[in-house]
């Protein structure tokens, strides 16, 4: 299973809960733990919505599971929009273009990465590494599990 980490934990200056994604930039909060975690899948569904609206079908699910130390995961039925998300939040992170990546890449084609970004490649690991240090070559990519509390 596929999964992008985040974290949670509780704000007790405004009392809530807050939940992040840092390799999306991403954050939102609730007033209880588990709206927090509905709120963190909410966002992330509004992004693959907002990204790939014509390849979300009925049955496509998010989820924020959680584990341990404040340590959730962000999962989908189609654990490719989610990696294809993430490239795109790395490279908008980044202030890259598609050219831009294409470059960086040795590539005339701005295409070939945009297969990665739209989900149609799925790609191997040291692919994917390769992808992201396009974008950033300072970022590693880290591998970690999470261990889920069911």
């Amino acid at each position: 299973m596929f999964g992008i980490e985040g974290k949670l934990w509780k704000n007790r200056s405004e009392n809530s809960w807050v939940i992040s994604f840092p390799s999306l930039d991403s954050i939102t909060e609730g007033d209880t733990k588990e709206e927090a975690l509905r709120m963190g899948a909410d966002l992330i569904f509004t992004y693959l919505e907002a990204y790939f609206e014509d390849e979300i079908s009925e049955e496509f699910e998010v989820e924020v599971i959680e584990g341990e130390k404040g340590r959730v995961a962000v999962i989908a039925t189609d654990y490719k929009l989610l990696l294809s998300l993430f490239l795109i939040k790395r490279r908008e992170i980044s202030s890259m273009n598609l050219q831009q990546v294409a470059t960086q890449l040795g590539s005339r084609s701005r295409n070939a990465y945009k297969q990665y970004e739209k989900g149609r490649i799925d790609p191997s690991l040291g692919k994917l590494s390769h992808l992201l240090e396009a974008v950033n070559p300072n970022e590693i990519l880290c591998i970690n599990t999470l261990t889920c509390t069911a």
